[in-house]
């Protein structure tokens, strides 16, 4: 169908759970298939951040932390002090003030 008359129309529209997952599915007259799939729950990233410091005298210290998207969701976060001030960002362009 190259004719203009007919390009981005749908004559038809049918339905049907094509691959059998419980969603519906939606066929196109020109056979254009678009299969609907189930939105998945995004899942809790696994974080550690590390062993508890206590640092006494000393004016500084090195934090590292590691963390991963149990879904693969690209993962930012804020490193906050005792009153809830940002102290630093991971990436460091994530939500900058």
């Amino acid at each position: 169908m190259d004719d203009e008359d007919f390009k981005n129309q749908v004559l038809t529209l049918n339905t049907s759970d094509l691959n059998r997952d419980g969603a519906t599915d939606l066929i196109a007259s020109w056979g254009v298939t678009l299969l609907t799939a189930e939105a998945h729950r995004n899942l809790a990233p696994t974080v550690d951040a590390g062993p508890d410091q206590q640092l006494g005298d000393v004016h500084e210290t090195v934090l590292l932390a590691r963390a991963a998207g149990n879904d693969e969701d690209m993962l930012a976060w804020t490193w906050t002090d005792a009153s809830g001030a940002v102290i630093a960002r991971s990436p460091r362009s994530a939500g900058a003030d």
